[in-house]
């Protein structure tokens, strides 16, 4: 008679165990997604000013080339 109760109760046990490592795992993802936006948040404003520089540096030459 302990035996099926244990047994149940190893089953609940690892259902529970189960469900924190998928709740777990779904953290990480969306930590892992928000870091991955930031990331190319970043890219795309160091693209930005890559071409704001260039245009200014192209600005300079026509400048002092006149």
């Amino acid at each position: 008679m302990i035996q099926p109760i244990t047994g149940k109760f190893l089953s609940e046990i690892d259902s529970i165990n189960k469900k924190q490592k998928q709740s777990q795992l779904l953290e990480i993802k969306d930590k892992l997604r928000e870091m991955q936006n930031a990331l190319e948040s970043q890219s795309n404003r160091t693209e930005q000013a890559k071409e704001r520089t260039s245009e200014l540096e192209d600005k300079v030459l026509e400048v002092t080339q006149s």
